[in-house]
C-alpha cells in the first residue's frame, strides 16, 4: 500500500511495515500501478473531514484522476461506484467495481 492517509486504518499497526506513506513521486506510482495485479482504487469521502474542504457537503460523483491513470497502465483496478463511472467505463468489463467491504473481500479473492 502507498499514499496517504493509511493510518487511519484499525490495523494500521499490522500493516504498517507494509505501507509506504506520504506523496509517492509521479514515476514511482507508475511503477506501482505497472507492476501490480489489482490496484485498489478509493476515492474520498464526500462530508467534510480534516483532508477535505467541502463545507458545503456536495457529493462526489466522478471519478478521480486516479481511475484514468491506472486504465492507461492498462492494470485492474477495484472502484467504489461513483455515478458517472458507468458513462466513462464498462463495469465488470473494462473495470471492477464493488459497493461493500465484503463484495471488496470476494472480488480480491477471485480475481
Amino acid at each position: 500500500m502507498a499514499g496517504g492517509h493509511w493510518d487511519r486504518l484499525r490495523s494500521y499497526e499490522l500493516l504498517r511495515d507494509k505501507i509506504i506513506g506520504g506523496w509517492i513521486p509521479i514515476e514511482e506510482t507508475a511503477n506501482y500501478y505497472n507492476s501490480a495485479r489489482i490496484v485498489l482504487n478509493l476515492h474520498r469521502q464526500s462530508d467534510a473531514r480534516s483532508d477535505n474542504k467541502n463545507e458545503r457537503n456536495i457529493v462526489g460523483t466522478s471519478t478521480n484522476p486516479r481511475t484514468y491513470e491506472i486504465a492507461g497502465w492498462a492494470t485492474l483496478q477495484i472502484i467504489d461506484i461513483r455515478e458517472d463511472l458507468s458513462s466513462l467505463y464498462r463495469p465488470g468489463y473494462d473495470i471492477e467495481t464493488f459497493e461493500s467491504p465484503f463484495e471488496l473481500q470476494e472480488k480480491i479473492e477471485f480475481l
